[in-house]
């Protein structure tokens, strides 16, 4: 009923970035409908009063004239190990409902926490995250993610992270690497060791 979603952060009552996740809104609106939505993506929302303290996760799913409406608390899940999961086709360019594809390369992590999935040779993302790396100079991003994520973009525009084609063979000349998305701020979240990347 709701093919499509965006995951919002909200802290302290307060909705962190609306602004990028309109124009993502905006983008897969018109992708799978062929038209403008007719309404802003957070139009006549009202955050209840138990969101008015700590981090919650505002998730909007919608189609071409509905929403809907959930706060849930959020932790940022401690993730050390990724696992390489290498996959051939998958589409999820927007933030699509259907995750199937997704968590059927989650299912491949064995004891890790998490997967980062190659496509064609070309590092792409984790199981619900962008991966940006640290090479001693420059944080870098792939040129190619499964999905532009608000984080991501918001990072690119501001010149802290920049983009480059990333092959699964590049992993080793890295430092260290983060997972990023609209919960999981740059800045608060700490580098891992590249070590924790399992082939």
């Amino acid at each position: 009923m709701y093919p499509l979603f965006e995951s919002i952060k909200v802290k302290d009552g307060k909705l962190c970035h609306p602004e990028w996740h309109q124009l993502r809104y905006e983008r897969s609106y018109k992708k799978m409908y062929k038209k403008n939505p007719l309404s802003h993506l957070t139009s006549h929302l009202t955050i209840p009063a138990y969101a008015n303290e700590g981090v919650f996760k505002l998730r909007i799913s919608y189609n071409d004239q509905l929403r809907k409406i959930e706060f849930e608390p959020y932790l940022i899940k401690e993730i050390k190990t990724l696992k390489l999961v290498h996959l051939e086709n998958i589409d999820y360019s927007s933030k699509f409902k259907d995750r199937s594809d997704l968590l059927d390369a989650y299912k491949q992590k064995d004891n890790c926490d998490d997967v980062l999935i190659i496509v064609n040779n070309r590092v792409t993302d984790s199981s619900y995250a962008n991966i940006v790396f640290f090479d001693g100079t420059r944080w870098v991003t792939p040129t190619n993610p499964l999905l532009e994520g608000t984080a991501r973009a918001r990072l690119l525009d501001a010149g802290i992270v920049q983009t480059q084609e990333i092959q699964a063979k590049d992993i080793p000349s890295f430092n260290s690497f983060k997972l990023i998305n609209a919960l999981r701020d740059f800045h608060e979240v700490e580098p891992i060791p590249v070590q924790g990347i399992i082939r």
